[in-house]
């Protein structure tokens, strides 16, 4: 039923890669099967690591990384497209790389908020792999097999 008439997929895999040799986690998201449908769709993946303050996040957006809180009034402070993002704080670093799904929401998945508040980073950092909530840059009625990759660098 959730297939037919909701249009999950008829199957999903996450598959976790932890090279012996290199500090880096690979995540690897793949569903099949997916049935085509109307009802508005967003699923999401959440980085939301325990522990973190709300400073010290940055979203690699054209090469650079930039604070998540560097908007413009009115301008998209819920979504950004990125090649990556950071974490640092004086324990460390995490870099989540995201090639397949530039897509991200910092502090919580929301597609359509247009406030002028900023969300609190304290909720992690959510990539959406689709969606067909508007009809830019997203195909409609979505029916095909899809991967997503996510690279997850300790420094």
């Amino acid at each position: 039923e959730a297939v037919a008439q909701y249009g999950c997929p008829g199957a999903a895999t996450l598959e976790i890669t932890l090279p012996a040799d290199a500090r880096a986690i690979r995540w690897q998201v793949q569903w099949f099967e997916k049935a085509a449908c109307r009802l508005p769709e967003a699923p999401w993946f959440s980085f939301a690591p325990a522990g973190v303050a709300a400073r010290g996040w940055e979203l690699q957006k054209m090469g650079q990384f930039i604070a998540p809180d560097d908007v413009v009034r009115d301008g998209n402070r819920h979504l950004h497209a990125v090649e990556a993002v950071r974490y640092a704080d004086a324990h460390g670093t995490l870099r989540l790389d995201t090639p397949d799904a530039p897509l991200v929401a910092p502090g919580e998945p929301a597609l359509l908020n247009f406030t002028n508040r900023f969300a609190s980073l304290r909720g992690g950092v959510h990539v959406n792999l689709y969606n067909n909530v508007w009809g830019t840059n997203f195909p409609m009625w979505y029916e095909d097999d899809a991967r997503f990759r996510f690279t997850l660098s300790l420094g």
